[in-house]
């Protein structure tokens, strides 16, 4: 396993949580399941968090945080035949 790419799954009741941080080390795939409504949701957090960042970053940062609860920069909800044609697809590469 390529030691960049990591990788942690939880499982809590009906509920499956899947962290994939890039090889770049500045975003994080997260990967939530709910196997309730069979849904998965898709978020791309940053992840670089570091004195790399100048003071207005950090600043703006933090305030997607407040504003929105979370830092990822991008998200999407897939129903269960869109998860299947994901499972395809990545079954097939």
């Amino acid at each position: 396993m390529n030691e960049s790419l990591v990788k942690k799954d939880q499982k809590i009741n009906n509920y499956r949580t899947l962290f994939i941080r890039c090889d770049c080390h500045s975003e994080v795939l997260v990967i939530d399941y709910d196997a309730t409504f069979k849904m998965i949701e898709l978020s791309v957090f940053s992840s670089l968090i570091s004195s790399k960042m100048s003071l207005w970053q950090k600043i703006r940062y933090i305030y997607q945080i407040l504003k929105n609860g979370k830092p990822y920069t991008d998200q999407i909800i897939l129903h269960k035949n869109q998860i299947d044609e994901l499972k395809v697809f990545l079954n097939n590469i």
